[in-house]
């Protein structure tokens, strides 16, 4: 699967309504593209904001932003 057919999948099944198994995807397939981690990143938090978990979208936020202040994620 292509980044591209990825998020395609992604944002068709959030405007569905279907958030359990679009955050699913991402937490199985998400690493799978690390070029594009900083918008698999965002795609993370909204849907666990979405779902409810907002304690767990802040974590999340908190991580990518350490990584990326830390420069450790290869971003510029």
């Amino acid at each position: 699967m292509t980044y591209m057919q990825f998020q395609d999948e992604v944002l068709r099944l959030y405007s569905k309504g279907d958030f359990q198994t679009a955050l699913k995807l991402i937490e199985q397939k998400g690493q799978d593209y690390p070029k594009q981690a900083a918008t698999v990143d965002l795609l993370h938090m909204c849907l666990r904001n979405v779902c409810g978990d907002s304690e767990v979208a802040l974590r999340v936020f908190q991580a990518a932003f350490d990584l990326r202040v830390a420069g450790l994620s290869g971003y510029p």
